[in-house]
C-alpha cells in the first residue's frame, strides 16, 4: 500500500482521502467555485448530483422552519447553515441543513458544533438511512432528520451511539416535531416542511 500526503492508495484505481486533503483541494479550487458539491465519506470523494426543483423547494422549506425554531429561542449563538461538517478524519458531508452552535473556527464546521443535521432525499434515501445515519451517530450528532418530499415523511433519529441512533421515529403530515436543541420551546408542523 502506498501513502501520499493526505491520501492512501487502495488497489490500482482507488484512493482514500482525509479531510486535510479535501480542504487543500477545496482551497485550490479543484471542485470549482460555488457550483460543485463534493462530500468526503469513508475516505471517498463523492460528487453530489445537482439539486433539482423538488429537492430545492423542500430544502427552502426546511431552512425556513429551522430558522423559525432558532428565532423562537433568541439564542444568537445558533446558526442554520448549508455547509460542510467534519465528522472524522475521513468524513465531511454537506447536509442540506444544519443547526450549528457558534461560528466556524476552520474551513468547515466541526461535529461538536452540529446540534441537528438534516438531509432532503428525493433519490438517495437508502444512503441517508444507512451510511450517513451511522456516520452522524458515530460523530455524536444529537439529532438527524431525513425528509422525503415524495411521501411527505420525516425520519427523526436521536440518541446517537457508535453503532447507530438508538431512537428512530417516522413523522408525517399532521404531526409536529420539537427539535432537541429547542428544548420544548419551539415546534415545527411537518406539513410546513413540505409547503
Amino acid at each position: 500500500m502506498t501513502r501520499a500526503h493526505g491520501s492512501e492508495e487502495v488497489g490500482a484505481t482507488e484512493f482514500l482521502f482525509d479531510v486535510e486533503a479535501l480542504e487543500l483541494m477545496d482551497e485550490a479550487g479543484v471542485f470549482g467555485r460555488g457550483t460543485s458539491r463534493v462530500e468526503l465519506m469513508n475516505g471517498k470523494l463523492i460528487k453530489m448530483a445537482p439539486i433539482g426543483n423538488e429537492h430545492g423547494e423542500a430544502d427552502g422549506y426546511l431552512h425556513r422552519e429551522l430558522w423559525r425554531a432558532v428565532s423562537a429561542l433568541d439564542d444568537r449563538t445558533l446558526n442554520v447553515v448549508h455547509a460542510t461538517v467534519t465528522l472524522s478524519a475521513r468524513e465531511a458531508p454537506i447536509p442540506d441543513a444544519m443547526v450549528a452552535r457558534g461560528p466556524r473556527t476552520g474551513r468547515y464546521y466541526k461535529a461538536s458544533q452540529a446540534l441537528l443535521v438534516a438531509e432532503v432525499r428525493v433519490s438517495s434515501l437508502d444512503d441517508d438511512l444507512a451510511d450517513k445515519k451511522i456516520s452522524y451517530a458515530q460523530a455524536a450528532i444529537a439529532e438527524y432528520w431525513v425528509l422525503e418530499p415524495n411521501g411527505k415523511v420525516v425520519y427523526v433519529f436521536t440518541d446517537p451511539h457508535p453503532d447507530g441512533f438508538r431512537s428512530e421515529r417516522k413523522v408525517v403530515v399532521g404531526d409536529r416535531i420539537s427539535p432537541l436543541f429547542a428544548e420544548g420551546r419551539a415546534e415545527i408542523a411537518v406539513a410546513d416542511l413540505f409547503s
